[in-house]
Order: C-alpha cells, then sequence, then structure tokens
C-alpha cells in the first residue's frame, strides 16, 4: 500500500512538472506587439512626427578673444557724438572649440562711447566704439565687448 501511494505521488509529480512546463508566461503574440510599441516610440512612420533631439548648448566665445571687424559706415569725431550707433561687419571668422562658429561678414552693431573733436589747444581727437551685438541668421544676440 505504501509503494501505491508513492507511486501515484511519484506519477502526479510528473504530470505537474510537465504540465508546468508546457505553459509560457507570456503569449507570442503579446510579446510581438509589446515589442511593435516600442519599437514605434524611437522611429516615426508615415504621419506620425519625428522625434526630436534636444537643443544644442549655447556657444560661448571666452573673453579675450578679438573680433576685427570692417565699419561699414563712417564714423568720425565731426559728424558723431557719444551715443550714436554705427553698423560694422566681421572681417575675420571666429573659432570656439576648434569650430568656426562666426563666419567672416556676420554683422555687428555698435555704438560711439565717446566723441572729442580735435581742438588747436587742447591735443588731438579721441574717438571710443564698442561693439554691442551681433546678428546671425537674423537674430540678433547682445555681447559684451571692450571698448576701442
Amino acid at each position: 500500500m505504501l509503494n501505491h501511494l508513492i507511486a501515484r505521488l511519484a506519477v502526479v509529480g510528473v504530470l505537474l512538472a510537465i504540465a508546468g512546463c508546457s505553459k509560457t508566461s507570456t503569449p507570442p503574440d503579446s510579446m510581438n506587439s509589446a515589442n511593435a510599441t516600442s519599437n514605434s516610440s524611437n522611429h516615426a512612420g508615415p504621419g506620425q512626427s519625428a522625434v526630436v533631439p534636444p537643443p544644442r548648448p549655447p556657444i560661448v566665445i571666452g573673453a579675450g578673444t578679438v573680433l576685427t571687424v570692417t565699419m561699414d559706415q563712417s564714423v568720425s569725431t565731426a559728424t558723431n557724438n557719444s551715443g550714436d550707433r554705427f553698423a560694422a561687419s566681421l572681417a575675420e571668422p571666429v573659432s570656439a572649440d576648434g569650430d568656426e562658429v562666426l563666419p567672416a561678414g556676420t554683422k555687428a552693431t555698435g555704438s560711439v562711447t565717446q566723441a572729442q573733436s580735435a581742438g588747436h589747444i587742447k591735443g588731438g581727437a579721441v574717438l571710443v566704439l564698442a561693439l554691442d551685438s551681433l546678428t546671425v541668421n537674423g537674430r540678433r544676440y547682445a555681447i559684451a565687448a571692450s571698448p576701442f
């Protein structure tokens, strides 16, 4: 009788093991739909918008960088006063971290910070200019430049 009980338990154990191993935890169809869903979020299909990469960090041109400009209009102590605006263009490209970030010809604007005509008695003329903005791709960027 003990042998019959052990034999029955062994048969039941084998049947449970076979039944347990034949089932999968996730049906194949649902795995494919899960992969299709995750793939569709990574790649835009027809009629879907593409994932937009994050914006590039701003480019910083280091302090002490020399900006060589060509004056686009004449400026003189005879015709200009402090506060007058002038237009200029970069004569040479400007690089940052080995990449050209401002091409030659980039438009610049500035102001006359000091204008004194030459006097007959008190010496020579003084004309001090300072750049205050650059225009790149139609967008104006303020800059802090030393007067010249």
